[in-house]
């Protein structure tokens, strides 16, 4: 456990009490428990997966998935009391020799980009580019702009970085604290970055050497089964290595024979390096003898050379540049691969096409597939820009040979997995979009997941909390009946998607397929039920306490109306008839036992709206619609008119509000459409991003409130539903329509002015 992450206790603590039960929660709860999340924009393409801070430093770094392993040495402080934020801390409490950035000399001076005394800001470099742009500006001294982006499909990290406003050399700083993992447990999702630090003096990753002849540092793990036997012969490999040059080259070519698979990391940068360090990082009881830590070596005005590194251990290189016209350029790339020659490979391989090259590849595979894709039907740029965003997030968040889709890349909170809740949202919206082949990918998944047989609290039929995308579960609650009940609903709901979309033959296949794991599902639904008429008592939207609300009937409900008319369509009629009887059950004892004396719906805001779509709990021009659509505006409007402290989930409600309201309802979608478009256009970041929760508070002690986004940025389902509810309000604007491959000049022309639009950066 990485002791200055807060400690062991805290992080198994979260797994034990309610996320959202206390009174005196915050809405930022989550990030009270696992450390404030540092990412404000997210990078790759379902292979590669990297989060970028506000100020510039990578702190998250994800392989060969987005739900894979953390391999990047990065932790936020965790403040348990409420009353203290890591937020207000520079890194948000994490150490400084945490992460991968980039710094410069100029004198005597050193200085990191990411901390004071420069002056920030960042933005996406167009609406579908995959380039992030951050802009580093000090009072009277040089300017730096940095350009992340990750190639496609190629396991590689570019990092442009090009300082201008320069009147004579110049010693530029690069420096990675890479921390190769192969663990993710079980039922303990923070394993891969919470145990980084050395237990009782002894290291919990690998090595790190450097290559004189690649001018490289090459940092790994083995396959876990084999890391407990090998780890001397890393010590040996490494002080073998310690002279440098020809000694440190042989044992990186050995690398591979002697540890096998495993995770290889290796960077270096487009010029050659004049120093360089690997070191042992500095941490609490640091063994003495060791020599100086990269981090602080790096601030002198000589690196110490030194060629090899047991882990925790950390990389820097210097780069002596000549400015040309006042300006110097430096690109590093970092590049993934099973062994040491495989990531060396892709890193040659990449220097020979330069970055240059490299830019332009993922901007036109990216271009070109959001291109591809439908956009809500409106001119507003703001709009079409946190819509194309969402979309490039679940392309991003998706793990090709699984098909799963992960909520998030982060590891403060640990989202890096696939909730069938979620999923059963995203893939109506991939269906939209356009992207209904990833829909189909992700429900085969859920399938695959599905518990085949009883065990003892874990139901034939039921879903875990969550699952990695190879499969075991992630999170610690093992059966969510609504879990259940959505899955139920995207299998089916994806079936007729298929079907109304022309593609019968496909759409038949795949009823056939799908059916077992839909009956299996309904069958448990069906049965789970109290005497009453409601769904049994169960664990509901990840709450750790057993309750029995409107979340859990009105999904129940909406799974057993789908599975019936999945069976009648395949002629399944004694399954159809019992689903069909368990869902009229069912909805009588809803409106017998969940509605209050006014004869309203009892739940929280969240279940009344899922009542509303995709239950249809009422009937079109039923009166209550417009009872619940007014409670429901009453407090969006509150929420986005800063009225409160914060929210989270509210494109649930508009998102039903824009299915269910009439055309006709002008005053009321007036109202959702002015609050949708507070949602889309005030809420997100600059880098058009949702956490799973805003804030709102007070930032720069002005008087003014603002947004804050928080908690597993980039949140993908928060962006989602956004997304989505935006295509149901707007309507759907589909290909070649004028909304194709960057909405044209002026859409990509207004990245830096709508990036600009926040507040400056603290740090």
């Amino acid at each position: 456990m990485n002791a200055r992450a807060g400690g062991t206790a805290a992080l198994l603590f979260c797994l034990l009490v309610p996320l959202r039960a206390a009174a005196d929660s915050t809405v930022d709860d989550v990030e009270h428990l696992f450390g404030a999340t540092n990412v404000n924009a997210a990078l790759g393409d379902g292979r590669l997966s990297v989060g970028v801070a506000r100020t510039g430093e990578v702190t998250v770094l994800r392989w060969p998935g987005p739900g894979s392993p953390d391999h990047l040495r990065y932790a936020t402080r965790v403040e348990a009391d409420r009353t203290k934020t890591a937020r207000s801390l520079p890194r948000f409490g994490a150490a400084r020799d945490m992460g991968m950035f980039f710094g410069m000399r100029l004198g005597e001076a050193a200085s990191f980009f990411h901390e004071a005394p420069w002056r920030i800001s960042q933005a996406y470099a167009g609406p579908d580019s995959p380039v992030l742009a951050t802009r580093f500006v000090r009072e009277g001294g040089p300017m730096a702009v940095q350009e992340d982006f990750v190639v496609w499909k190629k396991d590689v990290l570019v990092r442009r970085l090009r300082v201008s406003g320069l009147t004579g050399p110049v010693r530029l700083i690069a420096y990675a604290a890479l921390a190769p993992c192969a663990t993710r447990t079980a039922e303990l999702p923070f394993d891969d970055w919470a145990f980084d630090e050395p237990q009782a003096g002894g290291a919990v990753d690998f090595a790190l050497f450097y290559s004189p002849r690649d001018d490289a540092f090459v940092s790994f793990r083995p396959d876990k089964d084999r890391a407990g036997q090998l780890r001397q012969a890393a010590a040996e490999a490494v002080a073998r290595a310690r002279p440098g040059g020809d000694a440190a080259d042989a044992e990186i070519a050995g690398l591979d024979s002697t540890f096998g698979e495993g995770f290889y990391l290796a960077w270096g940068a487009d010029v050659a390096s004049t120093a360089r360090a690997a070191s042992v990082m500095s941490f609490a009881a640091r063994p003495s003898g060791l020599p100086q830590p990269a981090f602080e070596d790096s601030l002198d005005a000589e690196l110490a050379g030194e060629a090899a590194a047991l882990a925790p251990a950390a990389g820097a290189m210097t780069f002596d540049l000549l400015p040309s016209n006042g300006e110097a350029r430096l690109s590093v790339m970092l590049a993934a691969g099973s062994s040491a020659a495989g990531a060396l490979s892709v890193l040659r391989e990449a220097k020979r096409r330069g970055a240059v090259q490299l830019q332009k590849d993922a901007e036109l595979a990216w271009s070109e597939l959001i291109g591809r894709l439908t956009m809500p039907d409106t001119g507003d740029l703001l709009v079409l820009a946190v819509s194309k965003r969402a979309a490039m997030s679940i392309v991003g968040a998706t793990d090709p040979p699984s098909g799963a889709i992960v909520a998030s890349i982060t590891t403060q909170p640990p989202y890096a997995e696939n909730w069938p809740r979620d999923s059963a949202f995203i893939n109506y919206t991939l269906e939209r979009a356009g992207l209904a082949d990833m829909a189909t990918a992700n429900n085969r998944f859920l399938a695959k997941v599905q518990r085949k047989s009883e065990q003892p609290g874990r139901p034939e039929g039921s879903f875990a909390m969550n699952y990695y995308p190879d499969g075991r579960p992630g999170g610690p609650i093992p059966f969510e009946i609504d879990n259940a009940a959505f899955a139920v609903w995207t299998f089916v709901e994806h079936a007729e998607f298929l079907e109304s979309w022309g593609r019968r033959p496909e759409a038949a296949s795949y009823r056939r397929e799908i059916y077992p794991a839909v009956q299996r599902a309904a069958n448990l639904l069906a049965t789970c039920k109290d005497e009453r008429g409601l769904q049994c008592p169960a664990n509901e939207d990840d709450r750790f306490e057993v309750t029995q609300t409107l979340h859990g009937a009105a999904t129940v409900l909406l799974a057993m109306e789908s599975a019936a008319r999945l069976a009648r369509g395949m002629d399944q009629l004694e399954d159809a008839d019992r689903w069909s009887s368990r869902a009229a059950e069912l909805k009588a004892a809803i409106f017998a036992h969940l509605v209050d004396s006014s004869g309203m719906l009892a739940g929280d805001r969240g279940a009344r709206a899922w009542a509303l779509w995709p239950v249809g709990i009422f009937p079109p021009g039923d009166e209550r619609i417009a009872a619940e659509a007014d409670r429901m505006l009453e407090d969006l409007e509150r929420q986005v008119g800063k009225a409160t402290a914060g929210s989270a989930y509210d494109a649930k409600l508009t998102g039903a509000l824009a299915k269910v309201l009439p055309a006709e309802d002008r005053e009321r979608r007036a109202r959702l459409g002015r609050v949708i478009e507070s949602l889309l256009r005030e809420v997100p970041t600059e880098t058009w991003h949702y956490g799973e929760v805003f804030s709102t508070a007070d930032l720069d002690g002005d008087g003014n409130a603002e947004f804050d986004n928080r908690v597993a940025m980039p949140h993908v389902w928060e962006a989602t539903i956004n997304y989505l509810s935006a295509m149901q309000f707007y309507g759907e604007r589909k290909p070649g329509c004028g909304c194709g491959a960057g909405g044209g000049p002026l859409l990509a022309g207004a990245a830096l002015v709508l990036g600009a639009r926040r507040r400056p950066l603290r740090q």
